[in-house]
């Protein structure tokens, strides 16, 4: 994936949300940022510094998680930037997604 301008480190996961209005970014330095999809244009910082980035997905009913190297999983409304909830698991995480529901995250 190429550099979006202002981000910091290199992307190593990417997903849209089901409206295809957004994408959503992370990287080594534990950045989880939304871009705006028709034009590439920055939009909110969910997550900042910390561990590595192990992956992230939307929900169809507009909640983005973010899960990091530690384990540690992190829900947030995409609209709002607020975050939900979070959890930890035993260990880094390689690949996640909502169900078609949006009720669970595996």
């Amino acid at each position: 994936c190429e550099d979006f301008p202002g981000q910091r480190s290199r992307h190593r996961f990417l997903a849209y949300d089901a409206r295809g209005e957004w994408l959503l970014t992370c990287g080594f330095d534990g950045t989880a940022r939304l871009w705006r999809a028709s034009d590439g244009k920055p939009g909110r910082v969910l997550a900042r510094g910390g561990p590595t980035c192990h992956g992230v997905a939307f929900s169809a009913g507009g909640l983005a998680a973010v899960g990091f190297e530690d384990g540690l999983v992190r829900i947030f409304d995409a609209d709002s930037g607020q975050e939900r909830a979070h959890f930890r698991e035993g260990g880094p995480l390689n690949a996640m997604n909502f169900s078609p529901d949006g009720k669970v995250l595996g």
